[in-house]
């Protein structure tokens, strides 16, 4: 139970709650008041106006005034304020009468375009309707292809059932066939064994005979060599005859013969000299524990170099030369500086290595002869012939070579500077990185030749016949090219004829007016590409 100090206080609790809601509803109310007034006051601004309610109000107070009348001032105003606002008000409800026409018409408008669209939505549905028409036909014929195919499906079937049983009867052969494959196997195991056993008796068989071949290989090695042999000591038995020769050489140049003090010899012992050299035969020989590649006569060569030690007169010489047979003469690093060897016959003789500087081989002999590595610095080989000669690595800087033959030989790496070459033959000749510098060439055939990296700087090539010879990466300065023939000559740059003038090339106007390079290269799987130089009449 609350005693009179709680019930006090929770009855002042309650007037505090009282007061508080009392005071909000009358807060409530007077803002309603505030909003109803505010709401005629806008009412009555916007239907009656400012001015009219003020008009109106001044002819109110006129009116209640008794001793004043209504001014017609007054009066005037209440009244165009009333028609000016009547006529405000009827636009208004013109503007508000016309919102629903408006409406109306934009409805209008939508169901117009809404009818359109259900036109075509029609057409739509219509060819709608005749697909699905066609439709159904395929599927009702789809339906019949169906029955057929499952018609189909049940022949299959029975011939997949058929197809099994024969499977089956298959599968019991293959397992008859397996066993027989096995057996078969069994056999070719067997067989596999003998032919391993047969293979290694074969390879043994095959060493055996590798060894026997050997043997006999070596066997008719020894043979040969044993027949070359013989036919040395057979060769030998005319050493006997060699010095007997040599002894009257002697004897007659000591006594004198003709006794004119020349040194001469009688024609008996020229005519013993020239059939001595035809008996002379070349033959192979053992070099170490090897026959020599080709036959070659030691003796002929030794009987030359015997005669030319004899220091014999020069008619004495060019009698022996014009008929004695030196002809694969083994003269290998021999020493002949300056003799006199005009016409000689040297056919396929060895000389490489040898010593022949100032020789004179004028109109010699020297067709496949081997002079590699020679040394022929000053020689005369006017006229001779170096047909098929091997000149590779030979020095023959100052020869002489004028109406030489070297058609096909071999002059790569050769040392010609400063030789004289006019109106030599050099058909195909071999002269890639030789060294041509300030040498003659002039009137020269070298058609076909292989120049590819030679050096003409000052070498004279006028007149000369270059056509189809291959100039690769030659080098030229102050060339003499005049009258020169180039025509197919091969060359590695389109600019050659052009860089004529550059290098001082005498002749380059001639040959610019003649001559024109092919710009269409040509591929080698040797040279590279080149460009050929063609006559420009051939063009035109």
């Amino acid at each position: 139970m609350l005693t009179p100090e709680e019930l006090q206080k929770e009855n002042d609790r309650l007037k505090a709650e009282l007061a508080t809601y009392q005071a909000a509803q009358k807060a409530q109310q007077q803002q309603k008041g505030n909003f109803i007034k505010r709401l005629g006051s806008i009412g009555s601004w916007f239907f009656l106006g400012g001015d009219l309610k003020q008009s109106i109000k001044q002819l109110v107070i006129e009116a209640r005034d008794k001793n004043q009348t209504i001014s017609d001032d007054t009066l005037g105003n209440v009244l165009a304020h009333g028609a000016w606002r009547l006529t405000r008000i009827g636009c208004f409800a013109v503007l508000v009468a016309l919102i629903p026409l408006l409406i109306l018409m934009i409805q209008t408008t939508l169901l117009y375009y809404q009818n359109k669209k259900l036109d075509v939505q029609n057409e739509l549905f219509n060819t709608q309707n005749s697909e699905v028409k066609e439709q159904n036909t395929l599927v009702r014929n789809q339906n019949e292809l169906l029955t057929t195919q499952n018609t189909f499906f049940k022949q299959q079937l029975e011939q997949i059932d058929t197809q099994n049983t024969l499977f089956r009867l298959q599968n019991i052969k293959v397992g008859e066939q397996t066993d027989l494959l096995a057996n078969q196997n069994g056999l070719l195991y067997t067989q596999n064994n003998f032919l391993r056993y047969q293979t290694i008796q074969i390879d043994t068989q095959i060493k055996q005979a590798s060894i026997q071949n050997r043997l006999v290989t070596a066997q008719n090695r020894r043979l040969d060599q044993q027949t070359n042999l013989q036919e040395a000591e057979r060769r030998s038995s005319l050493v006997f005859l060699f010095s007997n020769v040599m002894d009257a050489i002697d004897r007659e140049l000591r006594e004198d013969y003709d006794t004119d003090s020349i040194r001469n010899l009688s024609p008996q012992l020229i005519g013993r000299v020239i059939a001595l050299t035809s008996r002379l035969k070349p033959y192979r020989y053992l070099d170490g524990d090897s026959l020599i590649s080709k036959p070659l006569s030691p003796e002929r060569g030794q009987l030359l170099v015997s005669l030319v030690e004899s220091q014999l007169d020069s008619s004495i010489y060019f009698s022996i030369f014009q008929k004695a047979n030196f002809h694969d003469a083994d003269l290998i690093k021999s020493s002949l500086d300056f003799v006199y060897l005009k016409g000689i016959r040297l056919t396929r003789a060895d000389l490489r290595g040898a010593q022949l500087r100032g020789i004179n081989l004028q109109g010699a002999f020297l067709m496949k002869a081997n002079l590699m590595k020679a040394n022929l610095m000053g020689a005369n080989l006017q006229g001779a012939y170096l047909s098929a000669a091997n000149l590779s690595n030979t020095d023959l800087s100052l020869a002489n070579l004028s109406h030489a033959k070297l058609s096909e030989s071999n002059l790569s790496n050769a040392n010609v500077a400063g030789a004289i070459l006019r109106k030599g033959i050099f058909y195909g000749v071999d002269l890639s990185n030789a060294d041509l510098n300030l040498s003659d060439w002039s009137g020269a055939i070298l058609a076909d030749a292989n120049l590819i990296n030679v050096d003409l700087i000052g070498a004279d090539l006028a007149e000369v016949d270059l056509e189809g010879a291959n100039l690769i990466g030659i080098t030229l300065y102050e060339t003499n090219f005049i009258n020169v023939k180039l025509n197919n000559a091969m060359v590695d740059s389109v600019f050659f004829i052009k860089n004529l003038k550059k290098r001082k090339v005498k002749g380059y106007e001639v040959i610019n007016e003649r001559y024109y390079v092919d710009p269409v290269s040509i591929k080698d799987p040797i040279w590279g590409d080149y460009y050929l130089i063609k006559e420009k009449s051939t063009q035109d």
